[in-house]
Parts: structure tokens; sequence; C-alpha cells
């Protein structure tokens, strides 16, 4: 008797395809098409940069056969583009996907939160604090009255988070807001609060 031999398994699974590329509340969440071979062993998700894209993308991790869905919750806000290639028991593992592209933005700054709006009479002037915000190029006061339509500012770009407005008169309420203003061109602006000199 004579016993076959049996050849090795040298075909590669076809390459997945990536069906959505979703953001959600702990990251991205990339889904696939299920591949029909039977001896699949798993998934590989591949993550690149879009400047320009790369097509040799860092591997970000794995997921079994039956599987096909992975939470990427390391990327941060940028350009990107993933791939997921397939592997099976015997080790071939298929070409990479066609790269999906996804845009992440940067989760909106939280605005300037005032701590304190009050009149020091020792120092004739109106006592601003409020919360200190990471990242920016500084904060600026700005104040209105009764007789004003529109918000003037009262100090320059400022470091620290407080202020104090010596240019009030007696016997009037003002209204003021701090905003902040960060290196991308954005800004943020606080709520408003009132606060009325003495005598």
């Amino acid at each position: 008797n004579t016993l076959a031999a049996k050849l090795p398994d040298i075909t590669a699974p076809i390459p997945p395809e990536i069906s959505s590329v979703e953001t959600d509340p702990l990251g991205i969440q990339i889904r696939w098409i299920a591949n029909p071979e039977r001896d699949l062993l798993n998934y590989l998700v591949y993550r690149s940069e879009r400047k320009p894209v790369e097509s040799d993308g860092q591997l970000i991790g794995t997921t079994r056969a039956n599987i096909t869905v992975f939470r990427d919750t390391t990327v941060r806000s940028g350009q990107w583009a993933y791939q997921v290639a397939a592997r099976d028991s015997s080790g071939n593992t298929s070409p990479r996907s066609t790269l999906f592209p996804v845009n992440i933005k940067a989760p909106a700054p939280a605005p300037v939160e005032l701590t304190k709006v009050s009149f020091v009479r020792r120092k004739k002037g109106i006592y601003i604090q409020w919360s200190r915000t990471e990242g920016i190029d500084g904060y600026s006061v700005f104040r209105k009255t009764s007789d004003t339509s529109g918000w003037e500012p009262v100090s320059g770009l400022l470091k620290k988070n407080e202020f104090l407005d010596i240019t009030v008169s007696k016997k009037e309420v003002y209204s003021y807001q701090v905003r902040a203003y960060f290196p991308q061109g954005e800004m943020t602006i606080s709520a408003i609060k009132r606060v009325r000199t003495g005598k």
C-alpha cells in the first residue's frame, strides 16, 4: 500500500472587504464582510496615516475568524485609513483590503467657566476669575452694560486666569464673559455673569 502525500496549503484567502468605518464614544469601529474560507484563522487590522496615505500601515490588532468587527481605541485626531487582511490555519495571509479613509476631528474645546465675578470695594474694580484651559494662546475679558449694544474687550490677551477691571463706574450693572483662543483658530466663550458696582 502507498500513502498519498498531502500537499501543503499555499493558497491565501481572498482579501476582506471593509463595509464601514464609524466613530463611537470609545474610538473607531471597523466592520468588514466575512470571508468564505473554512480554514480561516483570524483577521489582521492595519491603520495608516494619510500624509500621504501609506500602504504599509501599522498592525493594530487581530480578531478571531468569527468576528468581523474591531474597535480602534488608540487613534487620535487626524486623517487615517484602515485595511484588513485574512489569515488561514496554514499561515497564508491574504492581500490587504482596499484602503478605507476616515477623518477624525478633535473634540471641541470646553468653554472656560467663570468661577468668580465680584466688586472689590478697596480696589474700586471688578475681579473676574475663571477655570484654566490647557493648550491655549490666551484669554480675553469682554464686558457689556445696559447702555452698550455689543460686547467690548476690557483686557488684552491674558495668560493668567484672572483679571481686575478698574475701568468701571459706580452704581452700574456689568455683564462679563471670557473668551479662550486656541492655536488652531478656535475660540470658546464662557457663560455670562453679571455684577453691580458699589457707591
